[in-house]
């Protein structure tokens, strides 16, 4: 018996670091049954995990973490009301814990409920002061709401959370002053589409009077070379060059106070290669010529959500005079044969070495049908037409509520109106399609 209580104890201190802490189980039938909910919520089976934390509250109706850690479940599966439901009734039974204000604060966010989930994120932040992880889903929240100069500063906190490594270099950071000859390093950060999206500061760097040194994964050295302001791109493995100070490309909006007023969109600040050989063959019928992309990286946290099944983009399929280019890259390429669209859509994913090479693809397309991925900021970078299919619980990097972004002028936006939605989205494209005008 001391064996299980130790196993039960270890379990609900796992589950608390993810989510909420875990109150002492009322009885023992309970308690096995949670641990069984619990151990299917980590497997990732969460219709399981859903069942048990029924079965456990029809027992115990006043058992408090089945009511929060059920409310994760139902925020993982895009179920938003019924998430803030339990963790309303989880805050009714233990008002005083923390990670339940801020879980709630963050399903409030998912549904566009701003004021309330910034109130609920207070609270968290109140009753554990210091914690980065509440600070963190504050700067989303207000990034998403469209606060970009407090959220920039929220947003700093990154730095706390366990899982952000600091950067690599001990040379100080930068306070956006006069540069005066000192030579910076612009620090990579987070993903391909945020280097792509945030090197447009490039050049603003460069008007304070330095050099830019621009550190990148090695699938973007060809392309942010093109990048006006940049003057050397390193990756993570070579020979670090000299320079003075350094800043994280995602510190870039708060240096230079942006808002969604002052968002440097001018487009393209990317080049496409002038020699390679990536021609397209297009058939002469064609009027239109239009790539895809139906998923991003599978290891960002909410890809579940953001990404759509390959199968979804066969609704466009039947426009005769529509010629499809696949731009999907990694496993999830494999979709487009296991969908039976192969014969319908020219598959690219083989000649893409890098975005260089991508961009060279995007400058003969007429327009990009994509998830929110990197090849959809690429498309936007280089001034393409792009329009970005996005999920019910948006990001702040492609505003929620809006057809259009504030970051990229040839960026058309395409939300669903209910979690998982993906066929209405693509109804809506269809339609855009078919009055897509032809090019001359």
């Amino acid at each position: 018996m001391a064996r299980k209580r130790s196993r039960l104890a270890k379990s609900r201190k796992k589950v608390a670091q993810n989510a909420n802490p875990i109150a002492p189980a009322k009885s023992i039938s309970t308690a096995e049954m949670f641990s069984g909910a619990l151990h299917h919520h980590h497997q990732g089976d969460v219709k399981a995990a859903l069942r048990d934390y029924a079965r456990v509250l029809r027992l115990d109706p006043g058992f408090a973490d089945a009511y929060a850690n059920m409310g994760v479940a139902l925020r993982s599966v895009g179920r938003f009301g019924a998430a803030i439901a339990c963790y309303r009734r989880a805050l009714v039974l233990g008002p005083e814990t923390a990670g339940v204000h801020s879980n709630l604060g963050n399903a409030l966010r998912d549904m566009d409920r701003y004021d309330e989930a910034l109130a609920a994120l207070d609270v968290a932040i109140s009753l554990r002061a210091g914690f980065a992880d509440y600070h963190w889903d504050r700067a989303l929240t207000l990034l998403q709401m469209g606060d970009l100069e407090s959220g920039s500063r929220e947003y700093e906190w990154r730095w706390k959370l366990k899982n952000t490594p600091p950067t690599r270099f001990d040379q100080p950071v930068w306070d956006g002053s006069e540069l005066k000859g000192r030579t910076i390093m612009l620090c990579r950060e987070q993903g391909m589409g945020d280097m792509i999206k945030f090197s447009r500061y490039a050049a603003m760097v460069k008007d304070l009077g330095g050099t830019v040194i621009v550190e990148a994964q090695p699938e973007l050295v060809r392309l942010l070379s093109t990048v006006p302001g940049v003057d050397k791109v390193v990756t993570h493995d070579a020979p670090v060059p000299r320079f003075d100070v350094q800043i994280p490309v995602l510190s870039l909006p708060r240096i230079f106070q942006t808002t969604l007023e002052t968002v440097p969109d001018r487009v393209p600040y990317v080049t496409a290669p002038e020699l390679h050989n990536l021609r397209l063959s297009r058939p002469a019928a064609s009027k239109l010529a239009v790539g895809i992309v139906w998923a991003g990286s599978p290891t960002q946290v909410y890809d579940r959500r953001r990404s759509c099944p390959m199968d979804r983009f066969l609704a466009l399929m039947g426009l005769a005079d529509v010629t499809f280019y696949s731009l999907q890259k990694g496993e999830a390429a494999k979709q487009l044969r296991l969908s039976g669209a192969a014969a319908l859509v020219t598959d690219l994913s083989g000649r893409l070495n890098d975005f260089a090479d991508t961009a060279a693809v995007l400058d003969q397309l007429d327009l990009v049908i994509a998830v929110d991925t990197a090849v959809a900021h690429l498309a936007g970078a280089l001034g393409r037409p792009v329009w970005i299919l996005l999920s019910y619980a948006g990001d702040w990097r492609c505003p929620p509520g809006r057809k259009d972004s504030p970051w990229y002028p040839t960026m058309r936006l395409f939300q669903q109106d209910r979690p998982g939605d993906w066929d209405g989205v693509m109804a809506r494209v269809l339609a855009a399609l078919r009055d897509f005008p032809t090019p001359s």
